[in-house]
């Protein structure tokens, strides 16, 4: 029987962890610090993350809130509405006031929210993740089975982690990701990022754990839906590939980070597979 989780033994997570560097995980530290959000919701909380993403209109990155759109549905993002949410650990509260003169989107089908972030809602953007344009190069879907991917999420309430695993699929629909990245309750809406570059190419949703397969959405359809409004897609804004330096600053105050690799724990945790 196929494996969900790809990597089994202790040998094949020793193998793996020997390609991260100390300057990859000072680079997540600093971009953890500022990027993830534990989001306030009707049934507890989820993930959400700080994101530049295309904005063809202008030519330029719109800076958006990004998780599902079962953590943040159209009723939550009405005019008024107030979006509660922390950073860094829980020790930075934020609140983002909704009102007519900000973008949001939501998809149920893509289980997707996007909401603008203004510069009156003092977000450092510096540390903003950024969209990974492979995504719009026409890459066969064959290529994305087995990449190796990081999933930044709050499980179940607790610290900001990073897991890692691949991807096993993209499905028949073009959105749906099938992946290994170990997840529970509270993890949806956290990026899912390209381990070779750190940008993110989709967004975790749940898991079905009688079929042992952890579910996102590629990122690039939400994306060119909320273009639409503008008639444009990201396909209009490709930047330029730039080389990925990593920042050799050390982390400032994050705190404690725990990584955990397919579900082999380097901290223990609950193995089992919810979905969330």
């Amino acid at each position: 029987e196929d494996n969900c989780y790809n990597y089994n033994t202790e040998k094949d997570l020793e193998d793996h962890l020997k390609g991260i560097s100390l300057e990859q995980i000072e680079y997540f530290q600093k971009q953890m610090k500022n990027s993830i959000c534990k989001i306030k919701c009707k049934e507890g909380y989820g993930t959400g993350f700080l994101c530049l993403i295309p904005n063809p209109s202008k030519l330029k990155q719109l800076p958006v809130l990004i998780t599902n759109n079962h953590v943040l549905n159209e009723k939550d993002i009405e005019d008024k509405k107030i979006i509660e949410l922390t950073i860094n650990n829980d020790s930075i509260k934020k609140e983002i006031v909704i009102d007519n003169l900000r973008k949001t989107y939501t998809n149920k089908d893509y289980d997707t929210t996007f909401i603008e972030v203004k510069e009156s809602d003092n977000f450092n953007i510096n540390s903003f993740l950024e969209i990974d344009y492979e995504i719009y190069e026409e890459i066969p879907k064959e290529k994305y089975k087995q990449k190796s991917i990081y999933l930044l999420h709050y499980p179940n309430d607790q610290k900001v982690i990073y897991s890692l695993g691949v991807i096993k699929c993209i499905e028949d629909d073009n959105y749906n990701i099938n992946h290994s990245c170990f997840n529970q309750s509270g993890s949806s809406g956290g990026p899912i990022l390209n381990l070779s570059n750190y940008k993110v190419i989709g967004i975790h949703k749940g898991g079905k754990k009688n079929q042992k397969i952890n579910v996102g959405t590629f990122i690039k359809a939400p994306i060119d839906e909320f273009n639409k409004k503008e008639h444009k897609t990201g396909n209009d804004y490709k930047q330029k590939k730039e080389t990925n330096d990593l920042t050799k600053e050390t982390d400032d105050g994050l705190g404690e980070m725990t990584i955990v690799y397919q579900n082999i724990k380097l901290k223990k945790m609950n193995d089992e597979i919810v979905n969330n």
